[in-house]
């Protein structure tokens, strides 16, 4: 089985918008299916709950992701 690890750093963390946020969502849900570990800045891994529900259903739709949530975010192997 290939593991792959995703890396996703943004130059400028923006709390209401962070670069980056719809990447991080995609490979963290690909991270938690496959048992990958992951890299990202730690701002990533704080709750979702600070972040509007229909902000978060929008990221969802355009990445092509299934919902992901803060307990999903505490299984994944990280490194931040």
């Amino acid at each position: 089985m290939v593991k792959c690890l995703p890396i996703i750093f943004g130059i400028d963390f923006n709390k209401n918008i962070p670069i980056l946020f719809g990447s991080f969502c995609k490979f963290a849900y690909y991270s938690y299916i496959n048992k990958w570990p992951m890299i990202a800045q730690e701002q990533y891994f704080e709750s979702l709950k600070e972040y509007d529900n229909s902000f978060l259903a929008e990221v969802f739709d355009i990445n092509e992701v299934r919902e992901i949530d803060d307990s999903l975010l505490k299984k994944i192997e990280s490194y931040k």
